[in-house]
């Protein structure tokens, strides 16, 4: 039973699920009916539309998820794969890294003359290119990765993506975008902890940790002003207002559209319509359908729980399918990130996502993040800079 267990927390997936699923689907029960928050003027709303779901209700929500959870797990249980690693040719020679900073670069000058509009912290929320930076900082944490996955970090060419990676981070932790910092922070680390086991859980590892984490919270200590009284009870609180605040559309959801087993997939299909550069289309947000053009609820910070997703776009019974084939795609790549390098840089990435972003931020960005900035846009750039070179080195 323990080697079962060993071997399950040692995929990448199946550790950054379990805290996702944890952080935003159980422990805002756990806080709803302990009330340990009760009594803050900002958590009010959320306490008084908590009190209003039933508790035959809350059982139901949690046989669903519960289902979920295991059905995503299930096939990890199964699928497993033997580290031979097969690398596919690549000679990394010094012009392919070069197009590639080429590639890149636009990104970085967009930012840095973004940073005035970006400093206003929460307040740039009005600035349309956001969105536009933090889509391109994935592709740049795409390829840091790479060369962390093989070992080929080494040289001014290459250490100059991840001094690209830094520029774009800090500017969107600036404007106050903590969701990408943690993510490339993970990213980062996944390859070292789960693949290359050269970072052991020491007391460093353990101070490292606890440093993020309460440069984190004491964003979120400012951002909520609790910095004139900081208390313990108050720092906890930041820390779980996130998926509080995401449980909102949840607790919404339940009590106005009950349970369905069965719903059809607008959102989940139109989603992909995202993939389209806004560059190229403004007004793509028209082309698809909203999670509130199909469902009746509502979110009063505009976080969206995966389980509204889920529910809203396919229903508990179909939802349970596509948790357990999201489960198996997950477990596939972990079997082939064993095989391939390039294939292990797209699993780190996709799994990098799972605690936070699936979980609360809608198809619209996940479906993006996993088959669009860390799959079709990163071949793509591959795929021209390896055509590049060839004609360069025969020509």
């Amino acid at each position: 039973m323990c080697s079962f267990i060993f071997r399950l927390v040692s995929k990448p997936h199946v550790v950054f699920f379990a805290f996702g699923f944890t952080y935003y689907l159980i422990a805002p029960v756990i806080i709803g009916y302990s009330g340990v928050f009760d009594g803050y003027a900002s958590l009010e709303g959320w306490y008084r539309d908590f009190n209003n779901i039933k508790s035959e209700e809350i059982t139901n929500y949690m046989v669903i998820v519960f289902v979920w959870f295991a059905l995503f797990i299930i096939p990890s249980a199964f699928v497993s794969g033997k580290n031979i690693l097969i690398s596919f040719k690549d000679n990394h020679k010094t012009v392919s890294v070069l197009m590639l900073l080429i590639c890149l670069s636009p990104i970085v000058i967009y930012t840095l003359f973004s940073i005035p509009a970006l400093l206003g912290g929460y307040q740039s929320k009005g600035f349309s290119g956001k969105g536009t930076i933090a889509t391109g900082s994935m592709y740049i944490l795409f390829f840091a990765v790479y060369f962390l996955v093989t070992g080929s970090q080494k040289g001014y060419l290459k250490k100059s993506i991840y001094l690209f990676l830094m520029i774009v981070t800090i500017a969107l932790l600036l404007s106050g975008t903590r969701m990408y910092f943690v993510i490339v922070f993970l990213g980062l680390i996944t390859n070292a902890i789960f693949f290359s086991r050269k970072i052991m859980i020491s007391y460093k590892t353990v101070l490292y940790a606890a440093c993020l984490i309460c440069f984190v919270l004491s964003i979120g200590i400012f951002r909520n002003g609790l910095d004139k009284e900081i208390t313990y009870t108050g720092i906890l609180m930041v820390f779980f207002m996130e998926p509080m605040f995401t449980w909102w559309s949840a607790i919404n959801d339940i009590v106005y559209n009950g349970f369905n087993a069965i719903d059809y997939p607008l959102n989940f299909l139109t989603s992909f319509l995202n993939f389209i550069p806004t560059i190229l289309v403004p007004s793509k947000e028209e082309l698809f359908f909203k999670i509130q053009d199909i469902t009746n609820f509502y979110s009063p910070l505009g976080a969206e729980s995966i389980y509204v997703s889920i529910s809203a776009n396919f229903g508990y019974m179909f939802g349970s399918l596509y948790m357990f084939f999201l489960g198996l795609y997950y477990a596939l790549l972990y079997k082939l990130a064993k095989k391939s390098l390039i294939i292990r840089t797209y699993y780190i990435c996709v799994c990098v996502v799972l605690p936070f972003q699936f979980f609360r931020d809608g198809f619209e960005i996940y479906n993006k993040q996993i088959f669009s900035n860390f799959l079709l846009v990163p071949l793509t750039i591959l795929i021209f800079i390896y055509i590049f070179s060839y004609f360069y080195l025969y020509i």
